[in-house]
């Protein structure tokens, strides 16, 4: 359809009654009318659909066609009805309903229904127009429809009572008389169905081809004065669309052109106003892509395709060749300078990630001069007509590529508009592009002007969005008004261009006059005008954000991690209406639509200090979500952050304190523990967690932190195959009779009554839920969670069969597994579950969490057979212990390093372990066919050197695996006992802040005391002595981790160190004929010295030890006593001079070995003993002999000679003769 409407016609489109409707205003908005309606059908989704209870109807004979209506779609229904069951409209009870529709008839048909409710209809019958009862009867008006014309009907119908009825057209009420028949009034009802486009009584009285219906509406009530015209009009209301524009409201409107006010519009058929598809003349123009298609159209049979103007475009503004959008061109048209235009179109994109329409009128070179940007410049040759290179003095005045150079001079007279191809600086000439040149002569020193383009109007572009179906598009603008170009003389070339990068479709397309509208904020009118948009830049986000809610903490004080959810902008909310301004009036206010404007968080605020208080400024200083910092000291900080919007609007500041924990670590050396107390959170529930390092060790590793008199919860994830596994009934501690197959013993283990305790191996202290493997695998958060998201279980166990059933977790079950894992929780995977074997891919996946290395099977043959084996295994029924701890002695006391362990024989398989062994396999045996298998050798990893083979129970923070299972089902007291301990190790989360780690022990031994002396007693003992023992204490390193349950923040408190010294207990001392007895925790004395019963006096072993309180043993200081020396003689005389008298001899023996047993004396005598006296009358030699508990012997002589006992003789020789000088006297003595 062509049509090219002059512009000056002031006659409407419509009916003739449409120019004399004087519509008064009413305040009744869209939203009014649409409470009141039973039935809105508008055809526009091209199905028959009542918006009110949004159910879809099909026609009688499906033969109908979607075409343009009165807004958007109506519907032909050729000669096919629409039901709807009075059940969909419950109106039967009502006095008075109104339709309201829009009729097109193509003036061919004289006898048809519109709608009927039974016998109750409308009914056009050779040219007259009314209410008919089903007997032959029109209470109506003649000659009230003109043909080809969209018109719009409003019958307000009573009932039981026709003359009570009206009519209106167009808005207009008319005149009505019974103009055929009488009515029944009995029949004037509305219980029956309402069919649409005939009644159910014939055929004869359907609509045929040329009849459009659209906007089809069933109100309750009458017609109140002005809503005749408000109804009319309501097709007319504009079509709002309110969002938010960067920091404001915008209002977009469609409001279709009226009939009056239409200058062209085109469906783009055969012989329809068609546009040129190329503007440009350059051989680089592309095709456009454009094409005449009838692959998709929104009417009619045709529209405009559109392909990939990227590829293809071809609107090129030189030197930009860029391909962006193709041009569609129409006419040229000249308007009165600033009147509004309108433009309306359909359009649809096909699958483009950005497709764009625009509208413009090309208008032409300004009738003015605007040398303002142009250097003075002249010729300084003559140019001659059609001449493109000119010779100047300025060739700085000219740019590349720049359009309005002109060597006019006259403003008004528009030549020559030259645009700049290149310029030569050094011969001063420029090449214009025109292709022909100059239009004119032009004289040396004619100076050069520049002129501006002029567009005629432009209306805004339009994105279209890759959604369902076609979109109306209605845009207004205004003709420009500038001085020096008058659009009504000169007039400007209308063109739509696309742009798109796959698919975009244009038909329907409406040219005219703009709609007046006005534009109601929040009730208040906010604009008034001819435009198409409004920006409401007052309507702009007043609310204050929403503060920082959730903050989560990471990290320690020296590195601390601080991240937070983003507030929500809470924005401030906006209502908008419009009602359309015509001359044929006011249209109802439309419904309201509501906008948010939220501005958007710039960014934050935030200090960080010791006031819990502070408000921090209002100036920016982070604009993400996450910061790092650090804290000075560990005393209480607090976080303070306010968000803040683009608008400069800020939230309430969030004061948190930053919960990290204070560690403090004190050694209880009586009890042989480390007791910690923590600061705990306030702000929301916290887990915590314990973590330790043994002096020495490299890493932590968290412990259990378990309260000793709390249970500990363990669901048991047991492999089953019936024919393989029989049910066992068992009655546990609390008189409950349970039944569980072979692989799920576990519960039975812990909580069945037992000769050791009433309560079973659990003490009363481990619960066991237990689950098939295949089962918590089909949904494994069911039974790992409550309802609420929290865990149900403190400890999972996997096992316990041969081969675990090779029976795999699934990817589901396995990753729930992590998510516990990571959580803090204990799992425990039991006998070939974390290996290769049988290819469990799933369980396989935990084995870094376990800290176990697995290997492969040669040609992945899954036997124990050497020759299948990569990494050797290694199994036995004894287990010994290798590490002491809280895992080997609560709740059950197993035993020291070294002690032995009976168990059900098993085995290791394809595994090194990296982490904590406790257990490993001694007296190794092969449970094989191939008896190779089962006996190691004992290896590490070959790659990193670490590791080991063997091991039975291994454990890292709060995973383990244990070897319990080969044995299908048995378990013995010392497995039990170890599983209970293990189970209760991994219960590693707390929610106190306190903790007796009892796995903080003192298990450093105390020095060695080196023997030092071993004296033999005569009464069969020996007396030892050595070096006092200094008792060695064990040191420690602690950090909690504390999580908080709402944030999910996990914070590390300070690292806490303790020393655990119980104390020197004592010596253990054993004495026997054995050189490396260990003596056992037993003390016999706490002094550096003990009396020991010898077994023998002559060979045996000395056994000394020193132990601590916490029966720690030191290293054994062995000493060995032989006694192979002879003993030793002193004899002593009572005087070495002469004497007369007899001496006494001192005889003293000693023996380095042992003691001496007996002396013998020169007359034969023995003294017993190892001292004796012997008196001596006379000089000569005295043998002695001294004899040893060993029986060695020694001789010992001793020589006397002092003894004298007859007096000496004295002889003097002298003279005899006297005389007076002196003399000589000689005197010699004599003694024998």
């Amino acid at each position: 359809m062509k049509s090219l409407i002059p512009m000056f016609t002031a006659i409407a489109l419509t009916t003739g009654a449409v120019g004399d409707v004087s519509i008064a205003n009413v305040n009744k908005t869209e939203s009014y009318y649409n409470e009141r309606k039973v039935v809105d059908i508008d055809f526009d989704k091209e199905r028959i659909e009542n918006k009110i209870n949004k159910k879809t109807y099909d026609s009688s004979n499906q033969n109908e066609v979607y075409v343009p209506g009165s807004k958007n779609k109506g519907i032909q229904l050729n000669s096919g009805k629409v039901t709807i069951p009075s059940s969909d409209l419950k109106i039967d009870k009502e006095e008075t309903i109104t339709v309201s529709l829009w009729m097109k008839w193509d003036g061919n048909d004289n006898d048809f229904i519109p709608f009927a409710f039974g016998e109750y209809t409308l009914w056009f019958h050779n040219g007259n127009f009314g209410f008919n009862t089903g007997e032959n009867d029109i209470y109506g008006m003649g000659k009230g429809l003109k043909a080809g014309q969209m018109t719009h009907v409003l019958a307000e119908f009573h009932k039981n009572d026709v003359m009570k009825n009206k009519l209106f057209i167009n808005g207009k009420k008319q005149e009505l008389s019974q103009l055929e028949g009488s009515p029944d009034n009995k029949k004037a009802t509305f219980d029956d169905s309402l069919q649409i486009g005939g009644w159910k009584y014939d055929n004869y009285h359907d609509m045929d081809e040329g009849i459009i219906l659209d906007e089809f509406n069933v109100l309750k009530d009458s017609i109140q004065d002005g809503e005749e015209k408000d109804l009319y009009l309501l097709s007319k209301v504009p079509e709002l669309n309110v969002y938010q524009n960067e920091l404001y409201a915008k209002s977009e409107w469609a409001i279709d052109i009226l009939d009056s006010d239409l200058l062209y519009q085109t469906d783009f058929e055969t012989n329809d106003f068609i546009p040129n598809f190329k503007w440009g003349y350059d051989e680089f123009y592309g095709d456009g892509g454009q094409s005449i298609t009838t692959e998709d159209k929104f009417s009619g049979k045709q529209s405009i395709r559109t392909e990939d103007t990227f590829k293809n475009g071809n609107w090129i503004q030189w030197p930009n060749r860029n391909r962006e959008r193709s041009i569609n061109v129409w006419e040229r048209f000249k308007f009165k300078n600033g009147i509004p235009l309108s433009v309306t179109y359909y359009a649809k994109n096909n699958g483009g990630t950005k497709s764009l329409i625009m509208a413009n009128g090309d208008g032409g070179w300004a009738e003015s001069f605007y040398d303002h940007d142009l250097p003075p410049v002249k010729l300084t040759k003559s140019m001659k007509r059609g001449a493109k290179v000119a010779h100047i003095d300025n060739p700085d005045a000219f740019k590349v590529g720049k359009h309005g150079y002109t060597l006019d001079q006259d403003e008004l007279k528009i030549g020559a508009v030259m645009q700049v191809e290149s310029v030569d600086t050094e011969n001063k000439t420029v090449t214009f592009r025109n292709s022909d040149g100059v239009d004119r002569d032009v004289e040396e020193g004619t100076p050069f002007h520049f002129r501006q383009w002029r567009g005629a109007w432009s209306f805004p572009a339009r994105n279209v969005a890759n959604e369902e179906g076609w979109k109306k598009v209605s845009v207004n603008t205004y003709v420009t008004d500038y001085k020096d170009y008058d659009v009504s003389k000169r007039g400007g070339s209308y063109y739509m261009a696309s742009s798109t990068d796959k698919v975009v479709y244009l038909d329907n397309v409406k040219f005219g006059y703009a709609t007046e509208v006005e534009l109601y904020r929040d009730g208040k009118k906010v604009y008034k005008g001819l435009m198409s948009d409004f920006a409401d830049r007052e309507a702009i986000d007043k609310g204050k954000p929403d503060m920082v809610r959730k903050i989560t903490f990471n990290g320690n004080k020296d590195d601390l991690s601080i991240s937070f959810e983003k507030p929500k902008d809470v924005g401030t909310k906006y209502t908008y209406s419009i009602r359309g301004l015509s001359k044929n009036g006011e249209t109802p206010v439309s419904k309201n639509k509501e906008v948010e404007i939220t501005a958007g968080i710039k960014g934050y605020s935030y200090l960080i200090d010791k006031n819990p208080t502070t408000i921090p400024s209002n100036k920016v200083n982070l604009t993400t979500e996450s910061l790092k910092t650090s804290l000075k000291d560990q005393e209480q900080y607090y976080l303070h952050v306010k968000s803040i919007d683009n608008q400069g609007n800020t939230s309430d500041t969030k004061h948190i304190p930053i919960e990290i924990p204070t560690l403090e670590a004190k050694a209880n050396h009586k009890d042989n523990l480390i007791e910690l107390k923590w600061s705990g959170g306030k702000t929301e529930p916290y887990t915590y967690k314990v973590f330790k390092k043994k002096e020495g060790e490299k890493q932590f590793q968290s412990v259990s932190a378990t309260d000793y008199k709390k249970k500990v919860k363990v669901l048991n994830l047991y492999p089953y195959t019936a024919s393989l596994m029989k049910d066992i009934t068992f009655q546990n501690w609390k008189g409950e009779n349970i039944t569980l197959p072979q692989s799920a013993l576990l519960k039975q283990w812990m909580e069945e009554p037992n000769i050791e305790d009433a309560k079973g191996y659990g003490k009363g202290l481990i619960d066991v839920d237990a689950v098939e493997l295949n089962q918590f695998n089909k949904n494994p958060n069911e039974y790992l969670k409550s309802p609420d998201g929290s865990w149900r279980y403190d400890v999972v166990y996997a096992g316990a069969w041969d081969t675990n059933r090779q029976q795999d977790l699934s990817i589901q079950g396995e990753q729930v597994i992590e998510d516990f894992i990571n959580s803090g929780r204990g799992f425990l995977a039991g006998h070939d579950t974390i290996t290769q074997y049988h290819n469990l891919k799933n369980f396989v996946k935990l084995s870094d969490f376990l800290r176990i290395k697995t290997y492969p099977f040669n040609g992945n043959v899954y036997e124990a057979r050497a020759s299948a084996i990569q990494m050797p295994w290694i199994g036995s029924q004894n287990i010994e212990v290798k590490k002491k701890g809280l895992l080997t002695n609560f709740p059950w006391a197993i035993g020291d390093i070294g002690s032995k362990l009976s168990v059900p024989i098993s085995h290791t398989n394809s595994q090194v372990t990296l982490g904590d062994v406790w257990m490993n396999y001694s007296d190794w045996k092969s449970p094989f066919v191939d008896k190779e298998v089962g006996v190691g050798p004992e290896v590490s990893d070959s790659e990193t050197g670490l590791g080991t083979n063997n091991f039975y129970l291994t454990t890292w923070s709060n995973t383990a695996m244990i070897q319990t299972g080969h044995s299908n089902g048995k378990a013995t007291p010392d497995e039990q006992k170890v599983l209970a301990n293990t189970l209760f190790y991994l219960a590693q989360l707390t929610s106190d802040t306190k903790l007796a780690d009892r796995s903080g022990q003192d298990v450093d031994a105390p020095t060695k005391p080196n023997i030092n002396k071993a004296v033999m007693n005569e009464n069969g003992t020996v007396d030892v002595s050595y070096n006092e023992s200094v008792d060695k204490g064990t040191s420690y390193e602690y950090y909690v981790e504390s999580k908080g349950s709402d944030t999910q923040s996990v914070v590390k408190s300070n690292i806490a160190k303790a020393e655990v010294k119980t104390g020197l207990k004592g010596y253990s001392i054993a004495i026997d004929e054995s050189p490396y007895t260990i003596p056992d925790e037993k003390t016999e004395t706490i002094t550096a010295s003990y009396q020991l019963t010898v077994p023998n006096t002559k060979d045996f072993y000395i056994h000394v030890a020193s132990v601590d309180n916490a029966g720690n043993i030191s290293e054994v200081s062995h000493y060995h006593y032989q006694d192979k020396s002879s003993p030793e003689l002193t004899i002593t005389a009572s005087t070495k001079d002469w004497t007369n008298k007899a001496i006494t001899l001192h005889v003293v023996a000693t023996d380095k070995d042992s003691r001496v047993k007996k002396i013998g004396l020169p007359n034969g005598q023995w003294i017993n003993g190892s001292k004796a006296e012997f008196i001596v009358n006379e000089n000569g030699i005295y043998y002695f002999k001294a004899v040893d508990e060993g029986g060695n012997e020694t001789i010992q002589y001793i020589i006397l000679s002092n003894i004298d006992k007859k007096n000496p003789t004295v002889q003097i020789n002298a003279p005899d003769n006297w005389v007076n000088t002196d003399v000589k006297v000689e005197i010699i003595g004599n003694d024998e």
